[in-house]
């Protein structure tokens, strides 16, 4: 029997494809490091000796691509309401503790930070620069809002023992236009004080206490808040000293959380 010059072509044709699939290397699947940072807060803090206030910022980054990588530089930038810029870089050392970022690892801040004015920061900007096992350079960015606003309703507990009353807890209600800020505060035992003021005083945000008892006339006592929590760009959290002109008039701290 003859043999089809057709199927001993075709035949031949499929020996030579099998074989060539056979021999062909499949091409390397090569990942590429990726990281995300996750802002879990800001903290401002005055710096009475600088007079100006340091953000620090709480982050940590996530490797999601399965591929380690060398923190080489961590820029951190505060934009004000004006557009000028403060920038502080920073050694992944001094930020993170460490320069290596381990494949799907995490790494927690430990000094991220930048100094600026309460009164005109507006945001901050975070970029952290790497280079992959690959020797692939990127680098990852966040952003997020630092402006003070505070107008609305603040509550928390108080240290205060002096003016008399029952300061163990007080209610403060702020309304700001522009650097002036007015308002009330009411204490636990139902007393309430007008609140005068402005957010650049005293070189930080500071209301003057009105209506005090006569032994405290002409010491100009007041609230002077020097630190600040922000959440998700939003002012929440805020810390105060009651100070007075005169020694024995006015003693204790306040700690007062946003509820409207």
């Amino acid at each position: 029997m003859v043999k089809s010059p057709v199927l001993l072509l075709t035949t031949f044709i499929f020996a030579v494809t099998a074989c060539d699939e056979r021999s062909s290397p499949s091409a390397p699947d090569i990942r590429f490091s990726a990281i995300a940072i996750e802002n879990t807060g800001v903290t401002a803090a005055m710096d009475v000796a600088a007079l100006a206030f340091t953000y620090q910022l709480s982050l940590t980054l996530h490797e999601t691509a399965g591929v380690r990588a060398t923190i080489s530089q961590v820029t951190v930038t505060l934009t004000d309401v004006s557009g000028g810029t403060t920038t502080n870089r920073l050694s992944s050392l001094q930020a993170f503790g460490t320069t290596q970022m381990p494949a799907n690892g995490t790494l927690v801040s430990s000094g991220v930070a930048v100094t600026g004015q309460l009164p005109t920061a507006k945001e901050i900007t975070v970029q952290v620069a790497f280079v992959d096992e690959h020797g692939k350079s990127d680098s990852a960015q966040m952003s997020t809002a630092v402006k003070a606003e505070f107008t609305g309703d603040w509550v928390g507990s108080s240290t205060i023992t002096q003016p008399p009353g029952d300061w163990s807890l007080i209610r403060i209600s702020l309304i700001q236009r522009d650097d002036v800020l007015t308002g009330e505060l009411v204490t636990r035992d139902g007393r309430g004080f007008p609140l005068s003021g402005c957010v650049t005083c005293e070189g930080a945000p500071w209301v003057s206490v009105g209506g005090l008892p006569g032994g405290s006339g002409g010491c100009r006592i007041g609230l002077f808040f020097q630190q600040f929590e922000f959440r998700s760009g939003q002012m929440l959290r805020m810390s105060s000293r009651l100070g007075g002109r005169c020694p024995g008039t006015a003693i204790g701290t306040a700690d007062l959380q946003r509820s409207t």
